[in-house]
């Protein structure tokens, strides 16, 4: 048994596949063909995955199909549902040698049919009703209590009661599933042939037409189902049965009234046809007509009636449309010949063109363990040969491929997807994340060109959130796109497969076929040729071992003699046999190379398109990806370097000194004439008690004060201040005093106006005491020319989209084509600094492009 067990062992491991059946415990047989049914499945998961839809599509139809039929004609139904339910069981049974379920088939089956053969005559004794719902319902009770015993039993094994008597609980189990489907079994073909019963005998008896009233008139004290005397009254308490009355007032014996009621599923009284109550009648609710267990007794008619049936059906429609599980390397693993003690070693099993078995060969017990390097060795070689694309459905690993390139392709366009989000999902980052610091910037403390270059940062991650933008477009609407529509051309999809993939399976099985009968006539030849060894060999010892016998008769020795000549004479038959099938294989070995060649050349190239394709659209996605190579990418940063290089700590200081420091002008105090002012106060509507006529007011103030100024209306001029003293507080400059500018209204500096000549003609600003945003690009003022002036620095080369004629002294005029250089971003009001013909200006952004 330990040799036994090694060799399952070795079996799972896949080293030797040869076991003695005939020796192993039916664990270990179950055991074998788990393994068996593992390795026969293996490598199939898409066909599986077929016949899985191909099972539960089936199944819905099915179930359709039986409701209609059903409704439509019941009695044909019942009779085909009849007829499986009784003779599909036995055929399973048969076929599995399932012993006791024949014996109690059979029994069961020989008194149904003397009892539904009495059912059936005409006329209908009186002894017949009572025989046939008597048994009928000792069938019942006896499937009701296999049914309980056997989910009893099994809740027990769940709940470990089995450990209290030392048991297995694979022994409860099977005792409790056993018990459970003889229960449920029976119970439903005995209502089933219950139920036609009483229909036959119900219209025998004559006491009711279908459809009118009884026929004849119901004697007292006679049961109106058997028409035999009621020995009881109700009231009374028989030995065996009681009398039964019903809320229509007929009374019944016991047995009578439950079989019409219980197991023949009627609801109504069997003389007058009203319906009753029955609950009432019934306390026991397994009793009761449409309960649960009626109703699971329906769902097992429908399992082990139609279930096999469309089982059967599916493997048909399965076997029709290529997707059955057929045999690889059968011969290797699973030989269908009885095996052999003696197991020859160094012979190959699986033949392929251009291998020819050889049939000796070393000979070693099946119990001995082969050595380590030679085992490993001849597993190596086996595997090699059972794995060649000759082998018969081999191809399958090819005609998988087409599949496998269809989900690459989609695979391909996830990933592009995916990609193409997260370049959204970045771009929309650095929008926001720009928005949200502009805002603060203009907010915060941060002033003149300082502030312009922090502003650099977030202009380059905009201009940065477009290109990836871009990028995400680009994979979205070129590449994504392209791969879709590639994918659409070559291959169609149909609800099972592709259709490309069936179209070469198909043609690869027109190729193989043949060659696959005569490998089917070798292995057979093969199997009848080692067996005829074998019996050779077994008749050559019991002839060798009986001459030695001196208790054998001469006759006995003579019969083995013959025997062994024919054992002889039948092993070089089947060898004949061996070597013909052999030759005939080989012989059409080129012809099905050939077929298959041609099959698997067109397999090769469209494979071939698709990993050509693919290397078009990797590239693809490498050339807008790589946003290195756009030209734009450079022009950011070297836009954004100018930007931060144009920031001035000098300027940003001075403005600070003219807009809040010591530079900012101040009205002294000064010595100012008395002036007298007359105003007129009319007289209001309703005050009618004042005096007529006007008022005069006299009022004494500078002249200065109704003066108000206001900012100029326009970026280019500057307004005046009044006629008033200003003393300057520059003590270091005592010829002339420089005022301040006036605020312009766009952020791109104003011409400097200066006058030196007298401190009453500087400009004078009355709100730049006032708190002001630093921020704020129309609060800039520059001194001098130094707005506008050439520091030398370079610019970036632009070039004009349309003409442009200045229409101020530091504007630039430009044709359309002149290329110029840009010396500043674009400002809020939408100028940008640049230099033309060695002249700096200022020129609208939107009328010029990057070169």
């Amino acid at each position: 048994m330990a040799n036994l067990e090694d060799h399952i062992h070795q079996l799972e491991l896949g080293i030797n596949k040869s076991v003695n059946i005939e020796d192993l415990t039916p664990e270990q047989k179950w055991r074998l063909e788990h393994i068996k049914m593992h390795e026969k499945h293996k490598g199939h998961d898409a066909m599986h995955a077929e016949m899985i839809i191909i099972l539960i599509v089936t199944l819905i139809v099915a179930q359709i199909v039986l409701v209609e039929w059903k409704k439509r004609h019941f009695r044909s139904y019942q009779m085909v549902s009849l007829v499986g339910m009784w003779v599909i069981p036995l055929g399973l049974c048969l076929k599995n040698q399932w012993w006791r379920f024949i014996f109690s088939w059979l029994l069961f089956s020989c008194i149904t049919g003397l009892v539904v053969r009495k059912a059936l005559q005409r006329p209908v004794q009186g002894t017949t009703p009572r025989l046939v719902y008597k048994w009928f319902y000792l069938i019942y009770k006896g499937s009701y209590f296999l049914g309980i015993l056997g989910y009893v039993v099994m809740m027990l094994t769940f709940f470990g009661f089995n450990l209290l008597f030392n048991a297995k609980p694979t022994s409860w189990m099977d005792f409790g599933l056993l018990n459970l489907f003889y229960g449920l079994y029976y119970g439903v073909l005995g209502r089933d042939i219950a139920e036609i019963c009483a229909d036959k005998m119900a219209s025998h008896i004559g006491y009711y037409t279908p459809h009118g009233m009884p026929t004849r008139q119901l004697d007292s004290g006679v049961c109106a189902i058997c028409g035999n005397k009621l020995l009881v009254s109700t009231e009374q308490e028989g030995v065996i049965e009681n009398t039964y009355k019903l809320t229509c007032d007929h009374v019944f014996h016991e047995f009578c009234i439950r079989g019409w009621c219980i197991v023949g599923k009627k609801q109504t009284c069997p003389y007058c046809k009203e319906k009753v109550d029955l609950k009432k009648t019934f306390c026991n609710p397994w009793e009761r007509p449409h309960v649960l267990y009626g109703q699971l007794l329906d769902w097992i008619r429908w399992l082990v009636a139609w279930q096999p049936l469309i089982l059967f059906f599916v493997q048909g429609l399965n076997w029709l449309l290529g997707l059955d599980e057929s045999k690889q390397c059968q011969d290797l693993c699973f030989p269908r010949s009885p095996p052999e003690f003696f197991q020859p070693r160094g012979r190959e099993r699986c033949l392929h063109p251009g291998q020819v078995a050889c049939c000796e060969g070393s000979q070693e017990p099946f119990g001995l363990p082969l050595d380590a390097r030679q085992l490993q060795q001849t597993r190596g070689e086996t595997d090699r040969s059972c794995d060649s694309f000759w082998e018969p459905n081999n191809y399958k690993r090819t005609t998988k491929r087409i599949e496998d390139g269809y989900k690459l392709s989609s695979d391909l366009v996830t990933l592009l997807q995916e990609r193409a989000e997260i370049e959204r999902t970045y771009a929309r980052s650095l929008r926001t994340w720009s928005k949200k610091w502009n805002d603060l910037i203009e907010k915060g403390p941060e002033y003149g060109t300082s502030e312009a270059a922090c502003k650099g940062v977030l202009v380059e991650a905009d201009r940065l959130c477009d290109l990836h933008t871009k990028v995400r477009d680009n994979i979205c609407n070129e590449v994504i796109t392209q791969v879709k529509n590639w994918q659409k051309e070559n291959y169609k999809k149909s609800m099972m497969q592709i259709k490309e993939r069936k179209d070469m399976e198909d043609n690869f099985k027109k190729a193989q076929k043949p060659w696959a009968k005569l490998l089917t006539k070798v292995n057979k030849a093969k199997a009848d040729y080692h067996n005829a060894c074998k019996t050779e060999k077994s008749a050559a010892n019991q002839e060798r071992n009986a001459t030695g016998d001196s208790s054998l008769s001469q006759d006995q020795v003579k019969k083995m003699q013959d025997r062994v000549q024919k054992s002889k004479e039948e092993v070089q038959k089947c060898k004949d046999k061996y070597n013909q099938a052999l030759k005939e294989i080989t012989e059409y070995n080129p012809k099905y190379m050939e077929d298959m060649t041609v099959v698997f050349e067109k397999c090769q190239e469209n494979e071939a398109h698709r990993l050509q394709f693919f290397k078009e659209i990797l590239f693809s996605i490498h050339k807008y990806l790589n946003i290195s190579q756009d030209p734009m990418l450079p022009q950011i940063y070297e836009e954004f370097y100018h930007t931060i290089n144009n920031a001035d700590h000098v300027k940003d200081l001075k403005w600070w000194s003219n807009n809040h420091g010591i530079n900012m002008a101040m009205n002294w105090p000064q010595f100012e004439d008395y002036t007298e002012e007359f105003r007129d106060i009319s007289r209001g509507k309703g005050k009618d008690g004042l005096p007529a006529g006007q008022i005069t007011l006299i009022h004494q103030r500078s002249v200065s004060e109704d003066v108000h100024e206001y900012p100029p209306t326009n970026n280019k001029s500057l307004k005046k201040a009044p006629a008033s003293r200003m003393i300057s507080n520059d003590v270091t400059d005592t010829k002339d005093v420089k005022g301040s500018k006036e605020k312009v209204d766009s952020s791109r500096p104003a011409a400097p106006i200066t006058n030196g000549k007298s401190p009453q003609q500087q400009s004078q600003n009355s709100q730049n005491s006032q708190d002001s945003n630093p921020f704020d690009n129309e609060d800039e003022e520059w001194e001098d020319d130094s707005a506008l002036k050439d520091n030398g620095e370079p610019g970036v080369p632009v070039k004009a989209l349309y003409d442009y004629e200045g229409a101020e002294s530091d504007e630039l005029s430009f044709k359309i084509g002149d290329v110029f250089e840009k010396l500043e971003d674009e400002d809020e009001q939408g100028w940008c600094k640049g230099r033309k013909d060695g002249r700096v200006g200022l020129y609208p952004a939107n009328y010029v492009a990057p070169v």
